[in-house]
């Protein structure tokens, strides 16, 4: 699940590809990496309920459905707002159980009472979410430029995703699922 806080700009987003390729490739990724497979059928729905990302012909809230040979099944949740802040969660489950990775607060404290329970809000945007993630890629670019390591991530990985998310989008604007067959 990607949601974006704040919205981007209208600038922003009349360049950046469109939502299944600006937000969706990341989720896309992940469920790549997760299963280490790639779907055999996409399926989306999406709205536009704010009128100018409507009017450049893109939605701002998105639900894709992928099956994978294996028979597993993945959900992503985009949309470009979160009014409380980034909301990015993964939640992975199976016959032996379930993992999540959750929104990382600026602080771990939670505070209960007679008037519930209350945590902080979710970080801002997704610069104070990576922070972290964004140092580890530049040491890992650093280190590939330098010859030490491999790209852990290859050219059939990104152009993978981008026709996955190609099929997402078909998938949206026709209404009917998309067989991957033959695609790749």
């Amino acid at each position: 699940m990607s949601r974006d806080n704040p919205v981007p700009t209208l600038a922003y987003l009349k360049i950046s590809g469109g939502i299944f390729h600006d937000c969706g490739s990341h989720d896309i990724d992940v469920c790549r990496w997760i299963l280490n497979e790639d779907p055999i059928e996409v399926y989306c729905v999406a709205s536009a309920f704010r009128k100018e990302i409507a009017e450049i012909n893109d939605y701002d809230t998105v639900l894709i459905t992928l099956k994978y040979p294996s028979g597993a099944l993945g959900s992503i949740d985009l949309s470009r707002e979160a009014v409380y802040g980034y909301d990015q969660r993964i939640e992975v489950l199976g016959s032996g159980g379930m993992v999540q990775a959750m929104n990382r607060q600026p602080t771990s404290m939670v505070i209960s009472n007679k008037q519930g329970v209350s945590i902080d809000p979710n970080c801002y945007s997704f610069p104070q979410r990576y922070e972290h993630a964004y140092a580890k890629e530049l040491d890992h670019f650093a280190d590939v430029v330098d010859g030490k390591v491999a790209p852990k991530l290859s050219h059939d990985d990104a152009r993978k995703v981008a026709i996955i998310a190609d099929a997402a989008e078909e998938s949206c604007r026709t209404g009917k699922p998309v067989s991957m067959k033959g695609k790749y």
